[in-house]
């Protein structure tokens, strides 16, 4: 505790004082920060820091206060005494000020009820407020109250816990010092208003639930009235003054307004002007009139109005102002009255709303107006000086409104009307004056019938067929029923159509009726089907019978006749009558019937004769006959196909060989058409007639199938013939169903021949106009057979013979097994890992269903055999010695059994190990040579035939192969020279795999990395690959030393010997390529360093030693060779021995 606080400990009670008020400061801050916005803040308090604490590290203001003093001695007093101090420091004061204004006012206390006493004096208003308040929270609660211009005079009943405080614009806060219930009286002064028609007091008030307002006014017959509305009880009228009363509910404005009863208000005559929207609608044969009338009070006071309607209708309803207080209707001679009363008299703008209905008069009506007699057709106002307004006039959907008469009115669009009365289908007028003429007239919509008429007329053989299809489209008016003509003799067999209920036929007046299941407005489709028998038409010309619709504004026909081929129909062309020639669309078809006329109409009648005429029978046949050469049997069989046209058939004939007639099998081929019988007359001429008589009448193609078989008891030898002679079977006229016989027109033969594959077979047919043809030109049998003939006539008194010689063919051995392809891949490995990975895999078509014989090298280690993707084990063959192929391969049976044909081409994959020997590498002088056995299929005697074989194997980079392989080619040879500057291109493992073409074999991998590929061919097939190997380092050392060492002996030569010896180098090179390209090339890749050292070392030499020698000085000039001086002899001496 510091000095100054024990002083003040032992001070006066102000100090005291002072010490309360910062407790309660405090307290009331630490409850304001925990209690945010839910409560008023507090009066301001303060926190004071401890002196000794420096001012940076002084608590925040939102912190509680550290140090608290509390006096023990009169606390209430001082906590009550409204005249403490406080000492806050001034952050604390901003930030609570800052608090006050962010925090909404939120008053805990609350005006429970509100009386208001008023006296009028003169030009003022005295107005005793009363005022009950209830404050059920703390104390000091704050309540804003607000009285407008009203002025506060005086205040009762405040004490020490009740006080006001002016916060300007007539807005105040009662500060409540207590909770509780308290009574404030508040006495104001407001200034009254002088109007024209009396004066008025307009105060602003707290909104409060139960407010009462006493009024007195010193003037007596006074009239008031309060907004808001209420009503209003006089409670004293006498001693020259008026007293009211009045219940006022929660409001912040009351406004009275008092004028004298009678003597002092002048009385004026009323005037008023109505504006009036009419909306006539008719329908169900009643005139529907609604008005929307709204009376604007221009003079005077308006308590009841009178409203004019037509005489004979029914009003329905009068509504609108909440004022009005009840209606009645009175008879005059012109119309009636309809008198609204008002519950008092106003002069506000009054609408109401009158809804009458009546009959509909016969011929025109009149939709509304008034006339200058006074009677009323229409909903207008009586006794007003002006009435404008609209009129809407509409019909029912199922009415056509005609306006026939219009006077002293404008019309206006549709969005020109006000939107009560707006409607899509309504005529709309403007009218200024109620003296206009609307006259108008409706009749109901009658419906309007168009229709695409399409008739379809089939004549059969025995009756016409008419399928009439009409497109109703109906506009304007829905329909219930259709109804159409039907032509004499017509018989209706059905009638379709989706919104059918029924459909009935008038003989009498031949008029049929479609009932529709609903009224329907759109589009209605109807087929109707019937038939009119032949012998209706049997005169010399007749009309086509064309259903007519009734009713109907438009009609759009087409007419197609169709007839059978046994039908014929003539159009009589001069007599057609409204119709004209149409052009068929393709699509219009009729089966088993063709298209003889169309026409076209679009009005009525139509008439289009037409003559009918039967045609006869016509009967054409088509015979097609395959001859299948056995070894001991022909078996001749022959489709036989009579067409009738024209006119049903059901008995036809055919002649057969006596010799096998009664071996011949005849049946139908079209389950429709079944045989009734089938009989053999008497033998004639060594032929027999057969009969055979159909169920029913048949039109078009009758399939029927003859056969026979001739058998031989001698089996034809190799090179022996043995020759067979036919007679083929011959159609001939049919009969008639009177007797008659009908020619048989047209006939079409085609004979093929075939035979099995052990004979050979040479043939001869003769008769008609036989003659042989390519198997490919036959039409009636299938384009195969080792001959073929055709002809297109018969022979009056034989048939078309056909001579056979057969031999058998000597058997010839096949090849079981084939091989289409084959790739085999080898990976080798060098002197520290001998074996080499075989996969080999084979393209195989094989006549062996169960097993093939495949020979393997010897000392193998098996790692899979696989047919397809099937997963096969290897049995070892135990063959003879002679069957064996070689030492060097083991026998296996593989087993190739499967699904599908002996044609179906399937894969062989063989995975396996095998040592090397001699191994890679293992040669002297670092070359040697690889032999790489291969597996061979099939037997030693009967070896499987390869079409294609393909080697590559994979070396490791350092050895190389050479040379060309016995029996094999390389599949890719590189130029002579281009090794000299690249490596040997590597094989593509997919350009293998797309080769071979795998399809569903197990995807097996080799280990091929640091190996290059060398890749040989063969045609034929070969069990072994014999190729030489070179050390690539080795090689390369050698060669390019050797040209190492050429270079340094030639290097002081001249460049003539130098490019000379080069010259002939690239001569024995080039010559020894065309025995073995890629050896040439091989050989040429490792000498190319030696001869890179070999060109530079001449170019180096011959650069700087031509230049030494141009410099050195101590060399003399060579000089040009002389002849030696001839050497002299002595000269004799004279006289000398």
């Amino acid at each position: 505790m510091t000095a100054e606080q024990s002083t003040c400990v032992g001070r006066t009670p102000a100090c005291a004082h002072s010490l309360a008020a910062t407790f309660i400061a405090a307290l009331l801050c630490f409850l304001a920060t925990s209690a945010g916005a839910q409560e008023p803040p507090p009066p301001p308090t303060a926190s004071t820091p401890d002196a000794t604490t420096p001012p940076a590290a002084a608590a925040p203001a939102d912190d509680p206060p550290q140090l608290l003093m509390v006096p023990y001695q009169d606390l209430k007093g001082t906590i009550n005494d409204l005249g403490a101090s406080i000492m806050v420091p001034l952050r604390d004061y901003l930030d609570w000020q800052k608090r006050l204004r962010d925090t909404p006012p939120q008053a805990p206390a609350v005006v429970t009820s509100a009386a208001y006493r008023v006296v009028v004096e003169k030009e003022l208003a005295k107005v005793r407020a009363e005022l009950k308040i209830s404050a059920p929270g703390k104390p000091w609660a704050e309540l804003p109250v607000s009285f407008g211009e009203a002025a506060i005079a005086s205040i009762e009943g405040a004490d020490e816990n009740l006080l006001l405080r002016g916060e300007g614009n007539g807005s105040y806060r009662l500060l409540i010092g207590k909770s509780g219930e308290h009574t404030v009286v508040l006495n104001l002064v407001a200034r009254i208003r002088t109007l024209p028609d009396g004066k008025q007091l307009v105060m602003n008030v707290p909104a409060v639930a139960v407010t009462t307002f006493e009024m007195e006014i010193p003037e007596a017959e006074q009239t008031v009235e309060f907004e808001p509305r209420q009503a209003v009880s006089p409670v004293d009228d006498s001693m020259g003054k008026t007293l009211v009363r009045a219940n006022l509910g929660a409001t912040n404005q009351i406004t009275a307004k008092w004028f004298p009863k009678a003597s002092i208000k002048p009385e004026m005559e009323l005037l008023a002007s109505v504006t009036n929207d009419q909306s006539v609608s008719i329908e169900d044969g009643l005139i529907h009139r609604d008005a929307w009338l709204r009376f604007e009070i221009l003079r005077g006071k308006l308590s009841q109005l009178r409203i004019a309607i037509p005489k004979g209708v029914r009003v329905l309803d009068v509504s609108g102002d909440p004022r009005i207080r009840g209606w009645k209707t009175a008879d005059e001679p012109q119309r009636q009255v309809i008198t609204v009363d008002l519950l008092s008299g106003t002069s506000d703008p009054v609408p109401v709303e009158v809804h009458t209905e009546g009959p509909l008069p016969e011929g025109t009506f009149t939709a509304a107006g008034l006339s200058e007699q006074g009677e009323a057709f229409g909903i207008h106002a009586l006794d007003v000086i002006r009435e404008s307004g609209h009129v809407a006039v509409k019909a029912s959907g199922e009415l056509e409104l005609t306006m026939t008469e219009q006077q002293r009115l404008s019309r206006v669009n549709d969005d020109q009307l006000p939107p009560k009365i707006q409607a899509g289908n309504a005529s709309g007028f403007r009218y200024f004056a109620p003296g206009f003429v609307l006259k108008g007239s409706v009749k109901p919509i009658q419906p309007r019938l168009t229709v695409n008429h399409t008739a379809r007329l089939v004549f059969q053989d025995e009756e016409l067929r008419v399928v009439s299809t009409l497109d109703y489209q109906v506009e304007r008016a829905g329909i219930f029923e259709l109804q159409l003509k039907v032509p004499e003799d017509l018989v209706v067999d059905a009638v379709e159509c989706d919104a059918m209920r029924e459909h009935r036929f008038d003989e009498a007046s031949r008029t049929l009726t479609v009932t529709l299941s609903k009224r329907t407005e759109d589009q209605v489709a109807i087929a109707i089907r019937a038939h009119r028998p032949l012998a209706a038409m049997a005169a010399a010309e007749q009309a086509l019978p064309i259903i007519e619709p009734l009713g109907v504004e438009r009609e759009l026909g087409s007419v197609f006749v169709f007839s059978k081929p046994s039908v014929e129909v003539v159009t009589s062309e001069a007599a057609v009558k409204a119709a004209q020639p149409l052009v068929a669309p393709a699509e219009m078809a009729e089966p088993n019937a063709s298209l003889t006329s169309s026409w076209s109409f679009t009005r009525r009648p139509v008439v289009i004769p037409v003559t009918i005429h039967r045609k006869p029978a016509r009967l054409s046949a088509e015979i097609a006959t395959a001859i299948q050469v056995q070894p001991q049997i022909i078996e001749v069989n022959s489709r036989l196909t009579f067409r009738t046209e024209y006119a049903g058939l059901d008995t036809f004939r055919l002649m057969a060989p006596a010799g096998v007639s009664d071996r011949l099998r005849i049946e139908s081929l079209d389950p429709g058409s079944p045989l009734r019988q089938k009989t053999a007359g008497p033998a004639e001429n060594g032929w027999v007639t057969w009969t055979i008589t159909m169920q029913r009448e048949v039109l078009g193609a009758v399939p029927l199938n003859v056969a026979y078989d001739l058998r031989d008891t001698a089996v034809p030898g190799a090179g022996a013939p043995t020759g067979a002679n036919l007679a083929l079977i011959r159609p001939i006229a049919a009969k008639a169903s009177g007797g008659a016989d009908v020619p048989l027109t047209r006939i079409v033969g085609q004979i093929a021949i075939s035979k099995d594959d052990t004979l050979s077979v040479t043939s001869v047919a003769t008769g008609g106009d036989v003659e042989p043809i390519d198997v490919r030109e036959l039409t009636l049998l299938p384009q195969s057979g080792a001959a073929a003939y055709r002809y297109f006539r018969q022979p009056d008194d034989k048939g078309i013979d056909v001579s056979i010689q057969r031999s058998r063919n000597e058997v010839q051995p096949v090849v079981a097994t084939v091989i289409r392809k084959g790739l085999v891949e080898i990976v080798a490995g060098d002197k520290a890992d001998s074996s080499a990975t075989y996969r080999c895999r084979y393209r195989v078509k094989s006549s062996e269903r169960q097993r093939i014989l495949v020979h393997l090298p010897v000392n193998l280690e098996l790692l899979g055999a696989f047919v397809n993707s099937r997963d096969v084990r290897l049995e070892t063959a135990d063959l003879p010695g002679g069957q064996r192929i070689g030492e060097s391969w083991n026998s296996y049976w593989l087993n190739v059994s499967r699904e599908g044909a002996n044609d179906d081409e399937f894969i062989v994959t063989l995975h396996f190990l095998w040592k090397v020997n001699p191994e890679l590498g293992g040669g002297s002088y670092s070359r040697g040579s690889l032999e790489l056995p291969m597996p061979v299929f099939g037997a030693k005697d009967a070896p499987a035939a390869v079409q294609e074989l393909r080697v590559v194997a994979w070396t490791p980079r350092e050895y190389v192969l050479v040379g060309r392989p016995n029996d094999f080619q390389p599949l890719s040879e590189p130029g002579l020279w281009s090794r000299f500057w690249q490596r040997s291109a590597s094989r593509n493992e997919v350009d293998l795999d797309s080769w071979i073409e795998p399809g569903n074999a197990p995807a097996l991998t080799l280990p091929k990395d640091g190996r290059t590929a060398f890749a040989y061919i063969n045609i034929g097939g070969a069990n072994r690959l014999r190729v030489d190997w070179w050390n690539r380092v080795r090689v390369t050392w050698i060669v390019s030393m050797a040209l190492v060492l050429i270079a340094l002996l030639l290097v002081r030569t001249s460049w003539e010997n130098k490019l000379g010896m080069l010259l002939f180098g690239g001569l024995a090179l080039t010559l020894f390529a065309l025995n073995d390209r890629a050896a040439a090339a091989e050989l040429l890749a490792a000498g190319r360093y030696g001869l890179a050292f070999l060109l530079g070392l001449w170019v180096v030499h011959g650069l700087f030693g031509a230049r030494r020698a141009a410099t050195d000085p101590k060399t003399p000039p060579t000089a040009p060779p002389t002849e030696p001086a001839a050497p002299t002899s002595p000269a004799p001496i004279p006289g000398g021995a």
